[in-house]
């Protein structure tokens, strides 16, 4: 960077120190779409500008749109409601390892096609207070299609272990383990599929539930539609202070002004942007991107980091390095929420952003997307589909030699 630097500052010295007829010479700012004089410049703007030029000028305008519309999704982020500062009560963590009985990935819903195999329970300070693998009967077992023992660590022997306790006798544990259940508040990864797969249902067995995966995520900006997410950001910011003028607390009052900062400073840099540009410069986009309509909600839209992606960064520690412990995911959860469910709004930030300029995780369905013919996510039905294409390929070639 210090070479460069110097470098940049070397060739525009001896720009400007090359002749007197300054007006006489296309302007170095110009040509990086960056000049803030303007037609009072003492320096040529010239419109036919050549092609590596335009491209330079396309690109500049492009990251000017790109930052504020990023700075415009975070202040949006900023001014989001967070319910779990005001939680309270008993807290607890619950994971849950589950065994396939189909080759489908969908792990929840009515089309579900997958069960309950192990089960831990903690509490708000990380002690373990249930940590039991559940006994499949025989006719479950022969349903089971696999074990996923290289995510869950669950086998077929585990499983079918009689002193273990079935999954009737576990919910009636955790339900007492709960009671009283408007009290008890249950924190997790992705907690809903938990609480769906133990057949628990809020403010009957619990009070509420926070899935800490919404405390870290990071709200991203559109690629396109770049007027359209400043106007209605512009017009959410009118219906939220017309709704709650009075309920409005000073620290609401300030993020959504910050709001208003932003779409406001997007739309000052497509409008500029927009006159800037001169019409030979077809293939901009930013041009395409001009949309006058407006809606009620701004473009709203996530990147939700994992449960060891978030430890690894913040936490130091890499708690899958093998297959899924279920006592260690809910310790680590209980952890990550004590430890910043009372984070201020600007470190929230700074740990999203941490999240998101850090080294993605692998996952384990992205290094194994089909485990015994279970496919693990949406995209692994293209690698079943390329190895039965492959093995029928081998067979004819097979039968043919």
């Amino acid at each position: 960077h210090t070479k460069k630097w110097l470098r940049d500052g070397l060739e525009m010295a001896a720009y400007f120190a090359s002749g007197s007829n300054s007006n006489k010479q296309l302007c170095y700012f110009f040509k990086q779409g960056r000049c803030n004089h303007g037609n009072s410049c003492r320096y040529i703007h010239d419109k036919k500008e050549e092609p590596e030029i335009q491209q330079q000028r396309k690109k500049s305008a492009e990251n000017q749109v790109k930052h504020a519309a990023i700075a415009l999704a975070k202040a949006l982020q900023d001014a989001e409601p967070r319910p779990w500062e005001k939680q309270e009560g008993r807290f607890f963590s619950i994971d849950v390892e589950c065994v396939a009985y189909g080759y489908g990935h969908i792990s929840s819903g009515p089309k579900s096609q997958r069960l309950p195999g192990r089960v831990a329970l903690v509490d708000g300070k990380g002690n373990t207070i249930l940590d039991e693998v559940i006994y499949l009967a025989n006719e479950e077992q022969g349903n089971v299609t696999s074990y996923l023992t290289p995510l869950t660590g669950l086998t077929q022997e585990l499983c079918s272990n009689p002193t273990n306790p079935t999954l009737p006798e576990i919910k009636a544990r955790i339900r007492e383990i709960l009671s009283p259940p408007y009290s008890a508040v249950l924190v997790g990864q992705s907690i809903e599929h938990d609480i769906e797969w133990l057949g628990l249902e809020k403010g009957v067995d619990f009070s509420d539930y926070v899935a800490i995966q919404e405390i870290f995520r990071a709200r991203v900006a559109p690629k396109s539609g770049f007027s359209k997410f400043a106007a209605s950001s512009l017009r959410w910011y009118s219906n939220m202070t017309a709704a709650s003028e009075q309920n409005n607390t000073t620290e609401e009052r300030f993020y959504q002004e910050l709001v208003k900062s932003a779409a406001e400073r997007l739309q000052t840099v497509l409008s500029k942007l927009k006159e800037s540009l001169p019409s030979e410069v077809t293939d901009v986009n930013i041009k395409d991107r001009m949309v006058d309509e407006c809606d009620t909600l701004p473009f709203c839209r996530y990147r939700v980091f994992s449960l060891r992606h978030t430890c690894l960064h913040l936490l130091e520690t890499d708690i899958q390095d093998s297959f899924h412990n279920p006592v260690l995911d809910a310790k680590y959860s209980i952890i990550l929420f004590q430890s910043h469910r009372s984070s201020p709004v600007g470190l929230l930030r700074s740990v999203r952003d941490a999240l998101m300029r850090a080294p993605p995780t692998p996952s384990f369905q992205s290094v194994y997307h089909v485990v015994d013919g279970v496919a693990l996510g949406r995209n692994s039905y293209r690698y079943k589909h390329a190895a039965r294409f492959i093995w029928k390929w081998w067979i004819r070639w097979s039968a043919v030699r």
